[in-house]
């Protein structure tokens, strides 16, 4: 999510999201951007089953499964299923109710959708999250991962949360990835799923359906339905496209078109972002056919 003020400012998410958030604004928040997903992308979603659609969701959110009945009454009625959300427990604020947190994300799961830890490695309090509420997802926090070629730890960190994955049988994403060189080093070991500028930059929704269309037509999309393609979707909406999506080798007219109406990420007077290169797709495609075959999704937990 980005904020346009009334001057063509565009403020990214850590300049806003603690003031949202203290005001007791965050819940409503979410609650608008659902309405929007489900208004604005809500069609081309549910055309792509596999296809996935990930919000962040703060700890006072699930009080009272208040996520529970937001999530059943803004999607029941639309093309995107259940089991096409994912939401992503933040963890700027503690949980301070753990067994109702847990019963919550049961109920969810029972209803299709799956739930994340997002920043997983950046907080000491993320790892009994997982060990305690039974997620589905790790998400790997952006400052480890651009962090990989700079600090042995971060590489300790990852191969860790990587066999804590693969044990408790939930899936990882990375998130931040910002060079080919951590794609390239992520999928190595087996990371299938990651988000970052590497793969396209915070898109507003007419730009992320152009996107979208490039890289998954809906006729492919027919013929392959097991396809494992995770969209991170925007209010003025960041994508979330993993290398083994962007292996269908979009056109690069297209994907460049997307890039230069994207909305920067830094609080500056608005401008197009830098052209994708032109040898973009073919980089991804290369990664990407060297890579593991993805791992299928868990089920969703009851």
């Amino acid at each position: 999510m980005r904020w346009r003020k009334p001057n063509g400012t565009i403020l990214e998410p850590a300049a806003f999201v603690e003031l949202v958030e203290t005001s007791g604004l965050a819940v409503d928040l979410t609650r608008s951007l659902m309405r929007r997903v489900r208004e604005e992308i809500g069609s081309a979603i549910g055309k792509r089953p596999h296809v996935t659609i990930a919000f962040n969701v703060a700890p006072e959110h699930f009080d009272d499964a208040l996520v529970l009945n937001d999530v059943g009454t803004i999607f029941d009625s639309s093309p995107v299923t259940l089991a096409q959300i994912v939401l992503e427990l933040t963890e700027r604020s503690r949980i301070q109710d753990l067994s109702g947190m847990r019963d919550t994300v049961a109920a969810l799961q029972r209803k299709g959708c799956k739930v994340a830890i997002d920043d997983m490695g950046n907080d000491d309090c993320g790892l009994s999250y997982v060990l305690k509420l039974g997620v589905d997802i790790i998400k790997v926090d952006k400052g480890i991962v651009q962090s990989i070629d700079t600090k042995s730890d971060s590489k300790a960190t990852i191969e860790t949360l990587i066999d804590l994955a693969k044990n408790m049988g939930m899936d990882i994403v990375a998130e931040g990835v910002e060079t080919f060189d951590q794609v390239t080093y992520l999928r190595e070991r087996g990371i299938t799923a990651a988000q970052g500028y590497v793969f396209a930059p915070p898109l507003p929704s007419s730009s992320f359906l152009q996107l979208l269309d490039a890289m998954d037509p809906v006729a492919e999309a027919a013929a392959a339905p097991d396809k494992a393609i995770s969209a991170q979707v925007p209010a003025e909406i960041p994508a979330q496209i993993p290398a083994q999506a962007a292996a269908k080798a979009a056109p690069t007219q297209v994907l460049a078109q997307a890039a230069a109406k994207a909305v920067p990420a830094k609080a500056t007077p608005a401008q197009p972002a830098k052209p994708v290169p032109a040898n973009l797709a073919a980089k991804i495609a290369a990664i990407s056919a060297k890579a593991p075959p993805a791992r299928p999704a868990r089920a969703a937990a009851g």
